[in-house]
């Protein structure tokens, strides 16, 4: 099974509302696939489920609850990072990656944080009427975060079928 770890605003905070709003209405306008606000730590781990719930326990107790903030909107050809808020690359986010990536034992390369807007194969064109409609002004500012813990999610499937597994606040023993 491939496992993601997400670090996520509270639900119903400011920036949950913010992000999820726009997320929503991009997905329904542009039919591409719904999920969560999150900003991956690390992703497509495979392995058990017991066995990344034991190593993401171990990270959670490495850390303590830093900040989020995000910069500017950015777009790739990647399906998963087709629109995106980028995320400050302070030494707490960097810090929080390579623990991570010690702890579960794999090296994905250069850590580049963000928070995916919008997954899927649109046009430049769509991508340019987005940020211009239906992003709202100020939304990297209002949608920053502290980041308290992991939620670890299955990511195996298709995106419609990604499911969480468990919530893991920072410093739990």
């Amino acid at each position: 099974m491939e496992f993601s770890l997400w670090l996520v605003p509270a639900r119903g905070s400011p920036a949950d509302k913010a992000l999820r709003t726009t997320m929503e209405k991009i997905a329904e306008i542009y039919t591409t696939p719904a999920f969560p606000p999150h900003v991956t730590l690390v992703g497509g781990v495979e392995g058990n489920a017991q066995d990344i719930k034991a190593k993401t326990i171990a990270i959670v107790k490495r850390l303590t609850p830093y900040e989020i903030q995000f910069g500017i909107i950015g777009s790739e050809t990647d399906y998963y990072r087709k629109l995106f808020l980028s995320v400050a690359q302070s030494q707490q986010v960097m810090k929080a990656n390579a623990i991570a990536q010690e702890m579960l034992g794999v090296r994905q390369g250069p850590y580049l944080p963000h928070c995916s807007l919008a997954y899927g194969d649109l046009v430049p064109s769509e991508i340019t009427e987005i940020k211009d409609e239906y992003i709202p002004e100020g939304l990297a500012s209002k949608a920053g975060f502290t980041a308290s813990g992991i939620q670890l999610w299955n990511t195996s499937e298709a995106v419609k079928d990604w499911r969480p597994v468990a919530w893991f606040a920072f410093g739990e023993t």
